[in-house]
């Protein structure tokens, strides 16, 4: 399946949300925005399972941001899923998270990462990292 132009935010921190949402409007993104708030939604999402398998709605997308400390099932978890699936393999996968354990980057780019950001300390800076990630429709 390819991907569409929405981004998916694997995020169950609200603040975080509405600071990524605000980022991503701030850095010229206009793609559409997905949330999700636990790793086992997530998966359910990616697998088309109950109210996610309507593809019109929820498609797949071309861009997920994961946070790897989410409940029910972790982001690790949520992309070792997508690494085992070949159908996502042209899903870019971005953790980013406020976890900047060497263990977490390495466990992370093991299960499939394309990227590992540790979450800024400004608005302002994930501005920048936002804009970085502008989709070409």
């Amino acid at each position: 399946m390819i991907p569409s132009d929405t981004i998916l935010l694997l995020e169950d921190d609200e603040n975080d949300i509405v600071i990524m949402k605000r980022a991503l409007k701030s850095a010229g993104l206009s793609n559409r925005l997905l949330v999700i708030e636990d790793g086992k939604a997530a998966i359910d999402y990616f697998a088309g399972k109950g109210e996610y398998a309507d593809r019109a709605r929820f498609p797949l997308p071309a861009l997920v941001f994961v946070d790897i400390n989410l409940p029910l099932r972790t982001g690790i978890a949520v992309l070792e899923f997508l690494q085992g699936m070949r159908e996502f393999s042209d899903v870019i996968r971005i953790v980013l998270t406020s976890s900047n354990l060497q263990s977490d980057i390495q466990r992370a780019y093991r299960a499939g990462a394309n990227s590992y950001v540790v979450k800024p300390p400004t608005p302002e800076k994930l501005v920048e990292i936002a804009g970085a990630f502008k989709l070409i429709k």
